[in-house]
């Protein structure tokens, strides 16, 4: 009979990872995906939204921002980069208690500027 596995934490990334993974996204050579961004009063639905698993990339919430694209410092950078970045911009996908109906309806999603905070 096998030994029963001992449990694991999730893994997160370290200090070091999380450096690397930061050099990775400034060469360009990975891109953080946007699904959408939130509003500050929105953020209860953001959290439902990525609860049940409807988002493809990144949840961004507007905090101290009225809008999206405020805390770019290099406007160059993100310009080349930006079709990447919102490439999931404005496509969800159903959750799993929603894929058992016969006919399930999509969620709306607001169109909103192909810039991501």
């Amino acid at each position: 009979m096998d030994e029963p596995q001992e449990h694991q934490e999730p893994h997160f990334a370290n200090y070091r990872e999380s450096w690397e993974a930061d050099k990775l996204i400034d060469k360009g050579l990975i891109h953080p995906t946007v699904s959408k961004v939130y509003t500050l009063e929105n953020t209860g639905q953001a959290a439902l939204d990525v609860h049940h698993n409807l988002h493809q990339g990144k949840v961004g919430v507007l905090c101290l921002a009225p809008e999206e694209g405020l805390g770019v410092r290099d406007e160059d950078k993100r310009a080349k980069h930006i079709d990447k970045i919102n490439r999931f911009r404005g496509i969800w996908r159903l959750s799993k208690k929603f894929t058992h109906r016969a006919r399930a309806r999509p969620l709306e999603v607001v169109p909103g500027p192909h810039v991501a905070g």
